[in-house]
């Protein structure tokens, strides 16, 4: 009797930074264990744009040839052009993302087609030297409790009356040889001033030495749907217009910036921009900034019909047709404002 594999998962993003809704910046690599896994209950992978597909192997091209339910594979999400990706995408999860944290998902609770990230906070082999974010003042009398906890299992490993170094922080040996790997939380708490702090670590030797963007962990289950979305967001910012004065000889007092849109095309609106403040320098140039009123949406076609005007006679004269967009090629300083140079 022959045999054919059946797909029964599929995961996919949706991105609404992209006109199609689909991230193409992004690749999915099963883990070395997946790798092994899905060997053994004869599974396979295949990539797809922003996505991947599972399939089983099966004789009647219904049920699996072998049960795969109750185990748990894990992809690497690898990230093809990272800084454009972290400047029009919304990372920041209630204010904590950096560019060293790593994004997570997974497919807990199983009946929720959307899934969104959390961050892992660190990356970390399964023995290794675990430095606490808290310090005292009192390194002779203060001592620290970590509870380490995986996520999945709920298995807790407690340290004690951790001592502080002379210059006040606590650096905890950890050994996790014997746990499995996984997400782990790492909880500090000081027993005098009962302080307290929590990490959500990665443990795995693999990772650890492996550069990746985030991780997807799919547990298959009866209650596993047959198709996920991992969704991202578009950054929205306040668009500033810094017109810097290179020629010497602009006068700043009658220009403005207008967006002269005849219809809105969404995502965008029509938008008012106001000067700010007195001018400033850049380099030894004088400049100005001309600052949205409302937050604008990145997006992967851009905003056009932003106008550089001068009053003349109560009638405006455009001087720039189609002002620059935010640039995606380098990180921006904020997460809320976009800067915007203009030379005149």
């Amino acid at each position: 009797m022959s045999s054919a594999y059946k797909v029964f998962l599929r995961v996919a993003t949706s991105h609404d930074y992209y006109v199609n809704g689909t991230s193409v910046d992004l690749s999915f690599v099963p883990t070395e264990q997946t790798l092994r896994l899905m060997k053994n209950y004869r599974l396979k992978f295949n990539s797809a744009t922003g996505g991947f597909v599972l399939a089983f192997q099966s004789f009647d091209n219904t049920n699996p040839l072998i049960p795969y339910e109750g185990i748990k594979l894990d992809f690497i999400m690898q990230l093809d052009n990272i800084i454009e990706f972290f400047n029009f995408t919304n990372l920041d999860t209630n204010g904590n993302f950096t560019a060293k944290k790593k994004l997570y998902f997974t497919n807990n609770p199983q009946a929720t087609k959307e899934i969104t990230h959390t961050l892992l906070d660190q990356v970390r082999p399964k023995v290794f030297t675990f430095t606490s974010p808290l310090t005292t003042n009192d390194p002779e009398n203060e001592l620290l409790t970590l509870e380490i906890t995986h996520q999945e299992t709920g298995a807790q490993t407690i340290l004690s009356d951790v001592a502080a170094r002379p210059d006040g922080s606590y650096e905890v040996p950890v050994d996790l040889s014997k746990q499995n790997a996984g997400q782990y939380s790492f909880k500090s708490t000081t027993q005098l001033a009962n302080d307290m702090n929590t990490l959500q670590v990665l443990i795995d030797d693999q990772l650890y030495r492996t550069p990746f963007f985030g991780m997807v962990s799919i547990n298959l289950s009866a209650s596993t749907l047959d198709e996920y979305e991992l969704v991202f967001q578009r950054k929205e910012s306040v668009w500033n217009y810094i017109l810097v004065n290179r020629s010497n000889r602009t006068d700043f007092n009658d220009l403005l910036v207008k967006d002269n849109s005849l219809a809105n095309s969404a995502p965008y609106q029509s938008y008012l921009f106001q000067k700010l403040g007195p001018s400033f320098t850049v380099g030894d140039k004088d400049a100005v900034k001309f600052q949205s009123t409302t937050d604008i949406p990145a997006y992967e076609l851009p905003k056009r019909d932003i106008e550089l005007v001068k009053e003349v006679n109560g009638n405006d004269l455009v001087l720039m047709k189609n002002l620059a967009n935010p640039p995606l090629d380098r990180m921006s300083s904020s997460q809320s404002e976009s800067d915007i140079y203009v030379f005149v």
